[in-house]
């Protein structure tokens, strides 16, 4: 059975150090989902330096569903980790700090999944200083890891299975 936009919640995990230049473009990509009330946006702040925090903080006053969460500076994975322990959805998010996505991306990846899915993947586009945009080639489902700027997994079916999710992503 496929779970309803309705009932589902997803927990967008953001690892962030020193990102003022482009945490606001992530978080307003996220702001604008089709399914935004459905998600709880995490952003675990790495320690930054910069102006990073103010700007999560400016969104979040306006967004209940963004949490800033701060940590002394432990590398990405240790982020991802500490988002994982806060999130409380059925299914989970990584979204990197200069990263952004479609209007409808959660919507698009909540359509694929059922009971049966453990792991939705998305291929990505990267995106040049000018704006312009250079495709990934595609690949096979699995080798997309390196390429992927967000995967959605079944927190339940993977925390079940390994225990702990994550302990860092190749990039």
């Amino acid at each position: 059975m496929k779970p309803t936009t309705q009932t589902i919640l997803i927990s967008v995990i953001i690892p962030a150090f020193n990102c003022e230049a482009t945490i606001g473009r992530c978080l307003q990509s996220l702001i604008g989902q089709t399914l935004f009330k459905n998600l709880e946006i995490l952003v675990i702040d790495d320690g930054s330096t910069d102006g990073t925090c103010e700007i999560v903080e400016s969104f979040a006053i306006q967004n209940t569903e963004i949490h800033l969460v701060k940590q002394t500076n432990s590398g990405p994975a240790a982020a991802r980790n500490r988002g994982l322990d806060r999130a409380r959805g059925e299914f989970f998010s990584f979204v990197d700090s200069d990263d952004y996505v479609d209007i409808n991306y959660f919507e698009k990846m909540l359509s694929y999944a059922d009971e049966t899915v453990a792991i939705v993947n998305a291929e990505a586009n990267r995106v040049s200083t000018d704006g312009s945009v250079v495709p990934f080639p595609q690949r096979e489902l699995f080798k997309t890891w390196p390429s992927t700027i967000l995967t959605v997994f079944s927190l339940n079916i993977l925390m079940r299975l390994f225990g702990r999710v994550c302990t860092g992503l190749p990039r």
